[in-house]
C-alpha cells in the first residue's frame, strides 16, 4: 500500500527523463530528479575540450590588470582560466584590479570555490540582465573567456553601451562521442520529457532526434517527448533550432533549483490534463 503522502514527496515518479547536461556537471541534478521518483537517462551530448591553442587565453590572463572587468557565464569558463593561472604559474583567482562578475549560480560557485568572490551576479541568469547588473560600462575593457560556440548576443550588447569587449576562446565544446547511440536509445525508451541546460546541449540532440522522427509534426501532441529548458536563452535556441517545436516548461530561476521546480509543474500539470 502507498504510504500516504508518497505521491507528493516523489512527484516524478515513473517520468522517464532525459538529462543532456556533460555528465561531470550533471551529477547533482540527476541525483535530485531520482530522488523524486524520475527514471533518469543520462545522455550527455556535449564533451568540453581544450582550446586548438592556448596562447590567446595565456596572453589575457598575462596581461589581465589591462581589464576593468572579467565576466565568467559559465563554470567551464571558470576552470579553464583557473587552471591555465596555474600551468603558467601565476595565483589562481589572481585578477588584479579587474573586478568579476558571473552569470548564474553554477559560475559564482566555482568562483567562490577557488577563493574569488564576484562583484556583480544578476539575479536572472541572461545576457540582458548582466548588461545592466554592470551599470555603465562605457570605455571600459571588459574580458569575456568563453566557449567556442558562444552566442554573440552578451558582447554585442555590451559594445552596444560603448564598452570594448576581449572575447578570448577558453574552452571548446564538442558534440560527445556515441551521441548517435545514445540519442537512438532515448528513442527506443519512450522519453516522457528531454532536459535543456545550454544552446549547445540541444543542437546535435535535437537534429539527431529530428532524423529520427520522434519530432514530426504529426507526432506534436501527447506523442513526442516535452522539452524542458532552463531559461530563455536555451528556449530559444531550440525554437531556432527545432522550427516550430513547442518548448513545455522554462524555469523561472536558471539553476538546478529552478530546473527541478520547472520539471515539477510540468509534470503535474500534465498529469492533471491527463485526468481531465
Amino acid at each position: 500500500m502507498t504510504a500516504p503522502g508518497a505521491s507528493e514527496a516523489r512527484p516524478l515518479r515513473g517520468r522517464r527523463i532525459v538529462v543532456t547536461r556533460p555528465e561531470a556537471q550533471a551529477v547533482a541534478l540527476v541525483q535530485r530528479l531520482r530522488e523524486l521518483g524520475a527514471v533518469v537517462i543520462a545522455c550527455p551530448t556535449i564533451a568540453i575540450r581544450p582550446p586548438a591553442q592556448w596562447a590567446p587565453l595565456d596572453e589575457a590572463i598575462r596581461d589581465v590588470d589591462l581589464y576593468d572587468w572579467i565576466v565568467f557565464t559559465s563554470s567551464n569558463a571558470v576552470r579553464s582560466v583557473i587552471d591555465r593561472q596555474l600551468h603558467t604559474g601565476r595565483i589562481p583567482g589572481a585578477f588584479g584590479r579587474a573586478r568579476v562578475a558571473a552569470v548564474g549560480d553554477a559560475t559564482r560557485r566555482a568562483l567562490l570555490t577557488c577563493g574569488v568572490a564576484p562583484a556583480c551576479v544578476p539575479a536572472r541568469f541572461t545576457s540582458a540582465a548582466l548588461v545592466v547588473a554592470l551599470g555603465d560600462v562605457r570605455d571600459l575593457r571588459l574580458l569575456l573567456p568563453r566557449s567556442d560556440v558562444a552566442l554573440a548576443a552578451l558582447p554585442v550588447a555590451l559594445r552596444a553601451e560603448g564598452a570594448q569587449v576581449h572575447e578570448v576562446i577558453a574552452y571548446r565544446t564538442v558534440a560527445a562521442d556515441g551521441l548517435a547511440s545514445m540519442a537512438d536509445r532515448c528513442v527506443r525508451e519512450a522519453m516522457d520529457a528531454i532536459v535543456f541546460t545550454s544552446p549547445s546541449t540541444a543542437r546535435n540532440f535535437l537534429r539527431r532526434l529530428r532524423a529520427s522522427g520522434v519530432l514530426d509534426g504529426e507526432r506534436a501532441q501527447g506523442a513526442r517527448p516535452a522539452i524542458i529548458c532552463i531559461g530563455p536563452t536555451t528556449a530559444g535556441a531550440v525554437r531556432e533550432l527545432a522550427g516550430a517545436l513547442a518548448v513545455d516548461a522554462v524555469a523561472e530561476r536558471h539553476d538546478d533549483d529552478g530546473l527541478v521546480d520547472a520539471i515539477v509543474g510540468w509534470s503535474g500539470a500534465n498529469a492533471r490534463a491527463a485526468d481531465a
